[in-house]
C-alpha cells in the first residue's frame, strides 16, 4: 500500500518538474522514485541494482529502463519547469554539473518525496 502512495506521490513530483504522464520514461521513473523512497524509508539506504528492479515491475529490459530514464532527465531538464527545477536542485547544478547524474536525480527526488510525507503525517 505503501509502494503505491510513493508512486502516486513521485508522479506530483513529476508533473511539477513539467513531466507529463503520457512522456516516455514517465512509469519508469516514476517506479525508480517509489523504489528509492521505500527503499530509504525501510532500510535507510538505497537499493541496489534499481534499473532491473523497475525493468521487472515494468515488463522492460534494464538497458531499456536505464536508456529512457536518462533521456526523461535530460527532457525535464531542457523542457521542464525551470523554477521547480532549481527548488529540488539548487539552481540547476549537483556535484558541478548542469545535469545530476541518474542516480542524483532519482535519489534527490525520493528524498523530497519522503520528507513531504513525513511534514504530512
Amino acid at each position: 500500500m505503501r509502494e503505491n502512495a510513493y508512486h502516486q506521490r513521485a508522479g506530483v513530483l513529476l508533473r511539477g518538474l513539467g513531466m507529463q504522464p503520457y512522456r516516455r520514461g514517465y512509469a519508469y521513473l516514476a517506479c525508480a522514485i517509489a523504489l528509492t523512497a521505500e527503499g530509504i524509508a525501510e532500510r535507510g539506504k538505497l537499493p541496489e541494482k534499481l534499473y532491473p528492479a523497475v525493468a521487472e515491475r515494468c515488463g522492460a529490459t534494464p538497458a531499456a529502463v536505464e536508456r529512457t530514464v536518462r533521456n526523461a532527465i535530460w527532457e525535464i531538464w531542457r523542457e521542464g519547469d525551470p523554477a521547480a527545477r532549481k527548488a529540488l536542485f539548487s539552481g540547476g547544478t549537483v556535484l558541478g554539473r548542469k545535469i545530476p547524474s541518474s542516480a542524483a536525480f532519482v535519489r534527490i527526488l525520493a528524498q523530497s518525496l519522503l520528507r513531504t510525507w513525513e511534514q504530512e503525517s
